[in-house]
């Protein structure tokens, strides 16, 4: 009898738990997004003031979605950071973790110009409107104010900045 009430149990976490939760974006509504104008958005700034995307207009740039608790993300924003950095091209590095307290940690270790970091609280701005479902996830904005690219996971920043010239 136990054995049947453990299947059952995992029969419904499984089942019905995920209808039940906040649905996290489907990995192929990101693609959606390309070529489409980024909205207007405002942020709380980490450390810093808020984040207004108004005051970027008519400026190519990239969102960086990244997390306290993904190492990758991490990582990226640092080979990113150093690649990117003294080209004028901002980095708007957004994080999604529960509290802003998770974050400041690592925004400590970073110094410099064109970087600004936001706080999306609970990852609604991500989920939501970018539909982010992996940590890091990276969109290349163009001047125009449209996604012209997006990443997923890990990149090789040396190609890439060729490509964004």
């Amino acid at each position: 009898m136990p054995t049947v009430r453990v299947c059952f149990l995992l029969i419904v976490s499984i089942v019905v738990l995920p209808l039940t939760t906040s649905a996290n974006p489907s990995p192929f509504e990101i693609e959606h997004l390309r070529s489409k104008r980024v909205p207007m958005f405002q942020l709380p700034g980490i450390e810093e003031e808020d984040i207004n995307l108004s005051s970027f207009e008519g400026r190519a740039l990239i969102l960086f979605f990244w997390a306290s608790w993904s190492p990758l993300s991490k990582e990226e924003l640092s080979r990113m950071y150093r690649i990117f950095q003294g080209t004028g091209l901002p980095i708007i590095a957004i994080s999604t973790d529960r509290s802003i307290k998770e974050a400041i940690p690592f925004v400590r270790t970073f110094q410099g110009r064109d970087l600004y970091f936001g706080f999306d609280a609970g990852g609604r701005l991500a989920k939501d409107l970018f539909k982010v479902f992996l940590m890091p996830t990276v969109f290349y904005i163009d001047s125009s104010g449209r996604i012209e690219k997006i990443y997923l996971g890990l990149q090789d920043w040396h190609t890439e900045k060729e490509r964004l010239k």
